[in-house]
C-alpha cells in the first residue's frame, strides 16, 4: 500500500513539473517579439484605438452635445447645479389655481432636452403650463426665451422661465400673462 502510495505521489509530481513547464513555455512564445525594430504590439493596439476613438460618430456626437450644452448655458438658457446637472426654470401650474417657478432637470440621456410648455384656453388662460422634456429633435419645433404657437393653444419654449408669458403668432403686437 505504501509503495502505491509513493508511486501515485511521484506521478503527480511529475504531471506539475510538465504542465508548468509546458506554461511557461507557451508564456514566453507569445510575448516573444521576432524583431527589435518592430513596433510594440500593445502600442500599435493603443495607437490604433486613439485613432479610431477620435473618429467614431459616437465622440463627435458627444462633443457636440457639450458644445450646445455650453452655447446654452452661456446664452444662459439653462444652468447646471452644484452636481452639474442641466435644468431651466419654468413655470408649473397649481391645481388650485396660480402657479410657481419650477425647476426641469434634463434627463441623463444624451438626445433629451428640457423646456417648457403651455397650453391656454380659446380666451387665452392658462391651463397647464410645467416642464417639457422631449429628444433634442422634438425640441426643434420650440421657440427659443418665448412660447409661441402656430394656429394652436399649445406653445414649447426653451430657456428660463419662457412659458411665462404664451402668445399666438398671429398676435405679435401683445403677450398674455
Amino acid at each position: 500500500m505504501a509503495s502505491l502510495a509513493s508511486t501515485l505521489s511521484k506521478v503527480l509530481v511529475l504531471i506539475l513539473l510538465c504542465s508548468t513547464n509546458l506554461l511557461q513555455t507557451k508564456s514566453l512564445s507569445r510575448n516573444t517579439v521576432a524583431d527589435d525594430d518592430e513596433l510594440d504590439v500593445s502600442d500599435l493596439i493603443d495607437s490604433f484605438l486613439e485613432r479610431a476613438k477620435q473618429n467614431t460618430r459616437h465622440h463627435r456626437t458627444h462633443r457636440l452635445l457639450r458644445r450646445h450644452r455650453l452655447q446654452s448655458a452661456t446664452q444662459h438658457l439653462t444652468s447646471f447645479d452644484a452636481h452639474g446637472r442641466e435644468y431651466v426654470k419654468c413655470r408649473k401650474s397649481l391645481l388650485g389655481g396660480g402657479s410657481v417657478m419650477k425647476r426641469c432637470y434634463r434627463p441623463p440621456s444624451d438626445d433629451m432636452r428640457v423646456g417648457c410648455y403651455a397650453v391656454w384656453n380659446m380666451k387665452n388662460e392658462a391651463l397647464v403650463q410645467d416642464c417639457w422634456v422631449q429628444q433634442a429633435i422634438s425640441m426643434n419645433n420650440c421657440e427659443q426665451r418665448k412660447c409661441v404657437a402656430d394656429m394652436s393653444t399649445f406653445c414649447c419654449c426653451y430657456g428660463h422661465n419662457c412659458n411665462s408669458r404664451f402668445q399666438l403668432q398671429e398676435e405679435t403686437s401683445k403677450d398674455h400673462s
